[in-house]
């Protein structure tokens, strides 16, 4: 997401020092080290866009072994406390794979905690 200043990353067979700003983020998605939570219902907390359904979402909790949640009524208000360091970060990643269209998920100090 900076310039490179020397090396060369490729996806693909495509450089993307060569690829417009835009077009190289809309095919990414971050999980950062320290996520976000929302205050809101599970299901709102791992898929704030709205587009994902309710058996997505339990699978990708299933997915990221937090299948304890994928088993709680989804309109359950999900408070961050209620979770580990290393579940909200696994909560992170679910959140990411129900992204639709971005294939390449970048983890950022994924292992820093």
């Amino acid at each position: 997401m900076v310039t490179l200043e020397s090396g060369k990353i490729t996806i693909g067979n495509a450089d993307v020092a060569t690829l417009p700003v835009g077009t190289l983020r809309s095919g990414l998605t971050a999980v950062p080290d320290d996520p976000f939570f929302l205050e809101e219902s599970l299901r709102m907390s791992i898929n704030p866009a709205g587009d994902a359904t309710d058996e997505q979402i339990r699978e990708a909790l299933a997915l990221v072994q937090l299948g304890s949640l994928s088993e709680r009524d989804l309109d359950t208000v999900l408070k961050p406390e209620e979770l580990s360091q290393g579940q909200k970060q696994l909560f992170a990643l679910a959140r990411a794979v129900l992204r639709p269209g971005k294939k390449i998920v970048i983890l950022d100090e994924a292992t820093s905690r």
